[in-house]
């Protein structure tokens, strides 16, 4: 098992502290110094305010408190991923309310319903809104043609310029694998599950009992690794992301059955030795509970994608073992993922393998569509 530095160690243990993991303080920092870095390892993971939050459940006897100066920087921080949070939970209304009335069933993927898992709402860090519309992929792409005409289409999503200020992805489908039979079976059971995402609804932050279409817990289990395992190929996977994961596979609403019957589906499209690595990533680093796991953990991958998650930070954005990423092409990015992969081949061989025919086969698609 890899040795973590004491920064590291330290890191995890105020944020299992925050999070509730943990109901034992961690132990204090080496030096005040140790928050400054500490500070800059939450910025690079976008974790600031889920770790603020144990900041703030320190004893007062504390013996290493962070420095007044360290922890202005983080409440002000804080305080910024708040008000993100509070203007994204009313777009995502706004997103919803719009494309239901355009004739579309809406489900929102990742982000703001993720948030919901979360003791405080609020610490999440938001991104994009990505929603999951019904119809298909050729209606979706008329109603952006014809809304927002000259949009990026993607396999799985097209751009939908809703707001003027944050992003919006209007997904045909949830996520994709490279290989072809896996893609097959995890597209069939998005469909089987498609009627009861579109209509599980939960009530919005200050929304005044207004509601959103989000997924079910079960569908999360499933969804959300794949969300993972898309972007291990990509650009690579951060904290944030693991531990969206981590409150689904802890929420008491996966029950026994429900934690099964996602097992049998990643294993049927592909996923269970990336699960196995997941798995052990998780319980070393927020002790995630026995009967929490999907599988049992494999610890040499999960060491190494652990290495990879605390090297790159949030989707990877910090890893320069293949390069600084500032200012690149799209032709170094496109270079970088292909080394990146090469670099995964003999870890996940069906993957790296499939995916040059996958790429062919959606540039391929745009071609003859006319959206080269």
């Amino acid at each position: 098992m890899a040795q973590l530095t004491p920064l590291q160690q330290a890191f995890l243990a105020l944020l299992r502290f925050s999070i509730g993991a943990s109901e034992c303080p961690p132990a204090p920092p080496e030096s005040s110094d140790a928050w400054t870095g500490l500070l800059d390892m939450a910025r690079r993971q976008a974790l600031s305010a889920v770790l603020l939050q144990g900041i703030s459940r320190l004893p007062q006897d504390y013996p290493a408190p962070p420095p007044t100066p360290i922890l202005l920087e983080w409440v002000a921080e804080a305080q910024t991923v708040r008000t993100l949070n509070e203007k994204h939970f009313r777009q995502v209304l706004r997103v919803q309310e719009q494309l239901q009335q355009d004739g579309f069933r809406t489900c929102i993927l990742k982000g703001q319903g993720n948030a919901l898992l979360y003791p405080d709402p609020y610490t999440r860090s938001p991104g994009d809104i990505d929603v999951w519309l019904s119809g298909g992929r050729e209606r979706i792409i008329a109603y952006a043609d014809c809304r927002f005409p000259g949009q990026v289409v993607r396999y799985h999503h097209v751009d939908l310029p809703l707001l003027n200020d944050t992003p919006v992805e209007a997904h045909f489908t949830p996520s994709y694998m490279n290989a072809p039979w896996h893609n097959r079976r995890l597209q069939r059971w998005f469909q089987e599950q498609a009627d009861e995402q579109f209509s599980h609804r939960l009530p919005w932050p200050n929304a005044e009992g207004a509601t959103v279409t989000v997924p079910t817990i079960p569908f999360n289990a499933v969804f959300l690794l794949s969300h993972l395992h898309h972007h291990l190929f990509t650009e690579g996977i951060g904290l944030r992301q693991l531990l969206d994961y981590y409150f689904v596979l802890t929420h008491p609403l996966l029950t026994p059955a429900a934690r099964a019957e996602a097992t049998r589906t990643i294993s049927r499209t592909g996923m269970k030795h990336f699960c196995a690595a997941v798995m052990h990533l998780l319980t070393r680093t927020l002790h995630l509970p026995a009967e929490a796991m999907l599988c049992e953990g494999d610890e040499r991958e999960g060491e190494r994608l652990l290495g990879e998650v605390l090297r790159g930070g949030n989707f990877g954005m910090y890893d320069d073992s293949l390069g600084s990423k500032e200012g690149n092409s799209w032709l170094k990015r496109n270079l970088r993922m292909e080394l990146r992969n090469a670099l995964l081949l003999r870890r996940y061989p069906t993957e790296v393998l499939c995916e040059p025919f996958f790429r062919g086969r959606v540039l391929l698609w745009r071609k003859l569509s006319g959206r080269t």
